[in-house]
């Protein structure tokens, strides 16, 4: 399994704010292969302190790692020198052989394409993601077994009604299905946080409504969010 991805000429870490953006470099401008079985040791810099530390990022990540998935962890670093904690954005993937589940980052401008070659993915679930918090939900959700197109409708649908009342909402994220049944969502208004639950039956009941895009044919790795759900309600009203 490996990732393509596009060098320049040196290694770097970028430091922005409270993010790090990890960029994989040579000295060649053509793509090449990064083997991403493997953990690989860079070097951070503090944005705040300066300090540098080696470190060492995963690229395939197992199973066994997901709840730090979840919470995001493994994309945080806290600098040793003064404790400020940072987000890590790197190319990775999570497969699960048991549940037919890999989920590929693949963060926005970066060219990077994922050879299936060298894996035989027949009747797997393939996704790509564009941010960590995607990447964190969609193993959230795919982890369940739920349907991710539906939980992206209804994300939709459930956007759209609290944007008419509170404009300032940015994003909504799948969380967890609570143990009455209900599914939770986290929003957030600006830099505010909160969060809503709602009926599990209204997931339910779209999944019979709009069977055709649980039963819609996928080729290669598909990257299903709000922007496909839109694109689906739009399609729909076309026809």
């Amino acid at each position: 399994m490996r990732f393509y991805k596009r060098y320049t000429e040196e290694l770097t870490v970028k430091c922005k704010r409270d993010m790090i953006l990890v960029r994989i470099v040579n000295d060649s401008m053509i793509n090449k292969r990064i083997i991403m079985d493997n953990k690989e040791e860079i070097v951070l810099v503090c944005s705040q302190c300066g300090r540098k530390e080696e470190y060492s990022i995963v690229h395939r990540i197992e199973p066994v790692q997901k709840e730090k998935v979840k919470d995001m962890s493994i994309f945080q670093w806290k600098c040793p020198q003064c404790g400020k904690v940072q987000k890590l954005v790197y190319p990775c993937f999570y497969v699960d052989k048991d549940k037919k589940i890999i989920v590929l980052l693949q963060g926005q401008g970066v060219e990077t394409m994922l050879d299936e070659s060298d894996w035989k993915l027949d009747g797997y679930t393939k996704r790509i993601c564009r941010t960590i918090e995607e990447f964190s939900e969609k193993i959230r959700v795919l982890d369940l077994r739920l349907q991710d197109k539906i939980i992206e409708i209804l994300k939709l649908l459930l956007f759209a009604q609290i944007h008419l009342k509170e404009p300032e909402l940015t994003d909504i994220f799948f969380y967890q299905i609570a143990e009455d049944g209900s599914f939770e969502f986290t929003i957030r208004k600006g830099d505010r946080p909160d969060g809503i639950a709602v009926s599990g039956k209204i997931y339910e009941e779209l999944c019979e409504t709009i069977p055709e895009y649980i039963d819609e044919e996928e080729i290669g790795f598909c990257c299903i969010d709000l922007d496909w759900a839109g694109s689906q309600i739009v399609k729909d009203r076309i026809q």
